[in-house]
């Protein structure tokens, strides 16, 4: 399956899961404003793969597809590096652990995300994520990794709050929480 059909496929199934919450009015609850929020940025992530495979062969020579090719990465990263600890914050409103910490803890376990998500921001005056070469060839760099071991201490975070809360959920969050856990994992693994 090529690049674009799967981003097609991914929109296709973001924007069906968008429109069956919001049709069923299921946005009161802290965790489904998040789920919406999560849902919107693979969304827009996958749209911004889908103009990458689109114009990835126009910008070699055209200037406007270059621009569109780079902008559309820049938002993919941009959003991408927020997935993770969006899918903490999800399981921490699911499971009600983590929700009382102070102000200190609250930083340092939100510290990984700001720095990669600066790392992100700055990353066309840094290069530290990824750049493109004078043949416009897109080349990663040290930073992608850093985002990477963000997303995974996010990751298994979440897993150990899952685990902690096991035994005092329903099974329908149960059954939830592990579809998320397999999508992210999912995620993670094609990446």
């Amino acid at each position: 399956m090529s690049q674009l059909a799967f981003s097609l496929a991914a929109i296709m199934n973001c924007f069906t899961i968008l429109l069956f919450t919001l049709v069923r009015q299921r946005t009161q609850k802290p965790q489904n404003k998040i789920f919406l929020g999560m849902t919107l940025i693979l969304t827009l992530n996958a749209a911004s793969i889908a103009v990458e495979s689109v114009l990835i062969p126009a910008s070699r020579t055209s200037d406007p597809a270059y621009m569109a090719v780079r902008s559309s990465i820049y938002v993919y990263f941009l959003l991408h590096t927020a997935l993770c600890p969006a899918f903490l914050l999800y399981v921490t409103s699911v499971t009600k652990r983590l929700t009382r910490l102070r102000l200190l803890p609250k930083v340092l376990l939100a510290l990984p995300f700001l720095i990669t998500e600066v790392g992100a921001i700055l990353n066309p005056l840094t290069h530290w994520i990824y750049y493109y070469d004078g043949s416009r060839t897109f080349t990663r760099c040290w930073g992608e990794w850093c985002i990477y071991a963000a997303a995974a201490f996010y990751f298994a975070l979440s897993f150990i709050l899952l685990m902690w809360s096991w035994q005092a959920m329903t099974k329908k969050r149960r059954a939830a929480l592990l579809y998320f856990f397999a999508v992210v994992l999912f995620g993670i693994v094609i990446q």
